[in-house]
């Protein structure tokens, strides 16, 4: 499942979810830290999670394989093929740049925090006060 608010101005403004299927565990030429998936997705799907059937976020949406001229000269358009960014390349950059997860927001409902959560992000010039 990927998870995210793609084409704000056009679409939903609310949370949107596809289905697909993780296709391949490396991303372009083997890269180990991408997993390649076809769950559709579209410009602001970026950065939104892809979930396994077990609830794990598998990784965030990176991109999509762009439509491409064949030698032939025939236009090729890929379908589905998109990447994100293993889980465990994100936990690990984050660990060594020393950055932690505020746990404070669980702790005021007695709950300790989780593995993994999906949250919305939205990112905005700071005023210039």
């Amino acid at each position: 499942i990927a998870m995210g608010y793609p084409i704000q101005d056009l679409g939903s403004p609310n949370l949107v979810i596809t289905s697909g299927s993780v296709s391949a565990l490396t991303g372009p030429s083997g890269d180990s830290r991408l997993i390649q998936f076809t769950a559709p997705i579209q410009p602001g799907s970026s950065g939104g999670p892809i979930l396994l059937a077990s609830n794990e976020v598998a990784g965030d949406v990176t991109g999509t394989l762009l439509p491409m001229q064949l030698d032939n000269g025939s236009l090729f358009l890929p379908q589905n093929v998109n990447y994100a960014v293993r889980s465990e390349t994100i936990n690990t950059f984050l660990r060594s740049n020393d950055v932690t997860v505020e746990d404070s927001w669980f702790r005021q409902f007695n709950r300790p925090a989780p593995e993994s959560a999906v949250v919305k992000l939205s990112c905005r010039p700071l005023d210039d006060k």
